[in-house]
């Protein structure tokens, strides 16, 4: 058995709350504020690894993978909505 630091434990639950309500709920409103669709997925990836585990299977990370470049598409687009670009 793995042995998990408490810290990393935390991180890992807490990355992969984020990651998976977003993937689950098809939004990012719930997200730490400055928190992108990307950067929590990327997190979650990063404190599965430094753990040792995989708390997903490859068809939900395709899924998520596709949850965050949807996402990111309408960022962009409210983004040039609001500001002109």
């Amino acid at each position: 058995m793995t042995s998990i630091s408490s810290l990393d434990a935390s991180r890992l639950a807490t990355t992969y709350h984020d990651a998976m309500r977003m993937v689950d709920l098809q939004s990012s409103f719930h997200l730490p504020s400055g928190t992108s669709p990307r950067a929590a997925l990327d997190a979650y990836l990063a404190a599965c690894e430094r753990c040792g585990v995989s708390l997903h299977n490859e068809h939900w990370l395709r899924r998520a993978e596709a949850v965050v470049a949807e996402l990111t598409a309408r960022r962009r687009c409210i983004f040039a909505e609001v500001f002109g670009a």
